[in-house]
């Protein structure tokens, strides 16, 4: 986009790059561009740029709890996990999306309307997903009326001004059809799920890479059981109740649906459950806590529903690590002691961080994978495999295909690399970042093994 000069306009780009998505994140990186270079330093520190503002705005709307030890827990926590730390200077319109959805809660919290509408705007035109933000916004506002009792004409206004920002979906889709033919991606509408159980078990995974894994559990746990503690403590009967009933809900969906729904689902009711208790009772600034907890179920909802991957999360990272530290250091019956238990926690976190063993982009274990990369595309370019039919999967067949990506070393192009489809080709790339079934029982010769603490290439040539 660069090359052509910055816009938002969904076919100024080739929709490969666009996939249909509006282009908010890219106008903004090309304009970047054009001002600072398109340098490996220049292109990431665009991208830590909106971290810091993420990281701001954050810091922002926990100062609105008026709890300074809450803040501080929360922002040290997250910065110290994996997944925000992997994405923070990764050049990516994820951060851009989580940063705009969190100016969009911080100024409806203030009251700042116009301002909220704006940045509701800018989060559509980010990503289509920036539509959920808004319309979790509005159904919480509309409880929220609902439970101050305020006039039906009140509550249609209220609603109105604060669903408005989907307007600007409305026109961006309205501008596919124009051009395109249809209104989203068909390769994305393709990829959406309509089978119920498949969505139950991808919506216990975006819970559960959030609260379990990346050691995440430190923090689960002991919310889960401190929770369970708290309600028990209250010693009336729909307390029991909802104990018994979560603990064999979730004892259902594990059975039926695997490991980890036992944590995902007692997350889910007790989070809930808390979120609800703090509206009702809690203090004025406590309310907004459900409206953190509508936005990630409608988030994790919809990302189960579509295709899946974790970083997609990252909108609603912060408020998943929030409800448990928050209730941990405020509501808990140990909460004097919690402080010294996050202080054990800190460094196995940064352990963890540093010692990445999965591979994937949610960890630093990408800082192996792009090195790693260059030296396979080095190695075919030595061997002049130019004409040779190549095989592999997506990252692979950009770097030896785009010549944007800045991979190879000359002006050549590989001219038949076929980007993973199934035929019978000569070489085939493998790696342990896009796994391939075929490899395991691959009938070829091993040529080259690139390998870098977790990660690997391997460069195959097929047997006649």
């Amino acid at each position: 986009m660069a090359e052509i000069g910055p816009s938002l306009l969904p076919d100024s780009i080739p929709l490969d790059y666009s996939r249909g998505h509006p282009l908010l994140f890219h106008f903004l990186g090309s304009s970047w561009i054009l001002i600072f270079g398109s340098g490996f330093f220049s292109m990431h520190f665009f991208a830590l740029t909106i971290t810091i503002g993420f990281l701001f705005t954050a810091v922002a709307l926990l100062k609105t709890f008026e709890n300074d030890q809450v803040t501080f827990w929360v922002t040290l926590l997250l910065c110290i996990q994996p997944l925000f730390v992997a994405q923070a200077s990764i050049v990516l319109p994820e951060m851009l999306l989580a940063t705009l959805t969190l100016c969009s809660i911080y100024f409806y919290v203030k009251g700042r309307t116009l301002l909220y509408i704006c940045f509701g705007v800018l989060t559509i035109l980010t990503k289509e997903t920036g539509i959920l933000i808004i319309g979790a916004i509005a159904l919480y506002d509309f409880i929220k009326n609902i439970a101050e009792k305020r006039s039906f004409i009140e509550i249609i206004k209220s609603g109105f001004i604060y669903i408005c920002p989907i307007l600007a979906l409305v026109a961006h889709m309205i501008y596919l059809k124009a051009v395109f033919g249809w209104y989203l991606y068909p390769e994305h509408t393709g990829l959406i799920k309509s089978d119920i159980n498949r969505v139950i078990i991808a919506f216990s995974s975006t819970i559960k890479d959030q609260v379990w894994n990346q050691w995440r559990f430190l923090i689960t746990v002991p919310f889960i059981l401190l929770y369970g503690y708290h309600i028990v403590l209250k010693k009336n009967f729909a307390s029991i109740v909802f104990i018994i009933i979560s603990i064999l809900i979730s004892l259902y969906f594990n059975t039926f649906y695997g490991n980890h729904f036992v944590i995902t689902v007692l997350y889910i009711l007790f989070a809930g459950h808390f979120a609800i208790e703090r509206f009702i009772k809690g203090k004025e600034r406590e309310k907004i806590i459900l409206l953190f907890f509508i936005f990630i179920i409608i988030y994790c909802l919809f990302s189960a529903a579509n295709f899946y991957t974790v970083r997609y999360l990252l909108s609603t990272f912060l408020y998943i690590l929030f409800i448990p530290i928050y209730f941990l250091l405020t509501d808990s019956v140990f909460k004097k002691y919690i402080p010294y238990l996050f202080i054990v926690f800190v460094p196995l976190f940064i352990f963890e961080l540093l010692n990445p063993k999965a591979v994937n982009d949610v960890n630093l274990s990408y800082l192996s994978y792009c090195p790693l990369q260059m030296e396979a595309v080095e190695f075919l370019e030595e061997n002049e495999w130019y004409k040779e039919r190549i095989n592999t999967k997506f990252l692979m067949y950009i770097a030896l295909t785009d010549d944007k990506a800045g991979y190879r070393k000359t002006s050549e192009t590989f001219e038949n690399v076929n980007g993973g489809k199934e035929s019978r080709e000569a070489i085939y790339i493998f790696n342990n970042v896009e796994l391939d079934e075929r490899r395991d029982n691959f009938n070829g010769d091993l040529l080259k093994r690139f390998e870098m603490n977790h990660v690997w290439f391997e460069i195959w040539k097929e047997k006649e």
